[in-house]
């Protein structure tokens, strides 16, 4: 393990390869050799606050059957070959905790970088839980990805409104998004700011009108009790 010629925080590990045979990453054939090799390097999960990264050989083959060259294939290589699959799963759960933005912040990583991770993971959730062939309802929300009224659309998600409640529809799963959880914290803060602002002016305008008097009959004049009679009287 020697310290990382780029990043002063991390630290790559070499592997030494004793697979022979190559397998193609488009349709899984076998090959005893290799056309070419090349040292590459990925990120993988961190030990404790150390970033590691995974220093290995990379083989490219010209494979028989798509006749063509090709990558090679690695069972714990994620797709996009820059990270690890463990890592790329570990951000994805991430993702379900946090934001976009607050994940790359945590892991030394561009907002871009995990929005691809993400996404990666969420097809690899669909394709071990593949959505029922016999839907009957479904949520749908929105969301903005730019100014001037540009949105996607979301697809089985429940939003915090009265119309979604479980008499319409039974058989959902209400998920709270933090957006409208915050929404609604915010809201009842400024209500209690308000309601305790409010209080406050109505004790304090009583305590003023309690310590005067009325010191003319004929013309409404107030004094205080402590500041003596008016020049009229």
């Amino acid at each position: 393990m020697t310290p990382h010629p780029k990043d002063s925080g991390a630290y790559v590990v070499r592997l030494e390869r004793r697979q022979k045979k190559t397998v193609c990453s488009a349709c899984d054939t076998t090959v005893s050799g290799f056309w070419d090799r090349r040292q590459h390097r990925v990120r993988d999960l961190d030990a404790g606050a150390v970033r590691i990264h995974l220093e290995f050989e990379y083989r490219r083959l010209d494979c028989p059957r798509c006749q063509a060259m090709k990558r090679e294939t690695l069972s714990w290589l994620a797709q996009s070959a820059r990270f690890t699959q463990r890592f790329e799963d570990r951000i994805g759960e991430l993702c379900r905790e946090m934001t976009v933005t607050r994940v790359a912040e945590l892991n030394n990583l561009s907002w871009d970088q995990v929005w691809r991770m993400e996404k990666s993971y969420m097809r690899r959730l669909l394709e071990r839980h593949p959505p029922s062939e016999h839907l009957r309802a479904i949520g749908v929300d929105e969301i903005s990805v730019r100014k001037i009224h540009s949105y996607v659309i979301v697809v089985a998600v429940m939003d915090m409104w009265k119309a979604f409640t479980l008499k319409n529809a039974p058989g959902a799963q209400i998920v709270y998004d933090k957006f409208h959880v915050m929404r609604h914290l915010s809201d009842a803060l400024d209500q209690v700011r308000r309601s305790s602002t409010s209080a406050s002016m109505t004790k304090s305008a009583s305590s003023s009108r309690a310590s005067a008097i009325r010191c003319c009959p004929i013309k409404s004049t107030w004094i205080s009790r402590v500041g003596g009679p008016c020049a009229r009287c």
